[in-house]
Formats: structure tokens, sequence, C-alpha cells
């Protein structure tokens, strides 16, 4: 969110998150590993950077991220 209300494009922005894939995948699959099988599959979704959820947003207006963004950048 900070990013993009300093003005990084969204394209930049996704490609960054979805990198958390890559930086966190051995801690992930370390803990994933301490579950049972079973509760192992429950959670791995919920372990993985997703583009749609960051695309999804906190459904903030426009004029409100306008603002914030400037307040950061101040």
């Amino acid at each position: 969110m900070l990013l993009s209300l300093a003005g990084i494009d969204r394209e930049t922005i996704y490609a960054d998150y979805l990198l958390t894939n890559e930086y966190s995948r051995e801690n992930r699959e370390a803990t994933l590993a301490s579950y049972p099988p079973a509760i192992a599959e429950i959670f791995r979704p919920a372990n993985m950077a997703e583009r749609d959820y960051l695309k999804a947003g906190l459904g903030q207006s426009p004029q409100t991220i306008a603002a914030l963004g400037a307040k950061l950048l101040r």
C-alpha cells in the first residue's frame, strides 16, 4: 500500500509483492512441514502472497488514497 501511495506503478508493486513467495519459501515450507499433512494443506494457500489479494486493496476512495499519498511524500 505504501508503494502505491508513493506513486510506484502497479506492475512494479505486484512484482515486488510476489517476491515474498520466493524470499519466504524456506521458512514457510518449514512451518508447514511441522503440521500434520492434512492441516498443512489447509494453511498452504494462506501462506502464499497472491496477486488477487493485492488487487483487492482496501477499498479506499481515490480522494483518500491521494490524501494519504500526499502525507506519505511530505
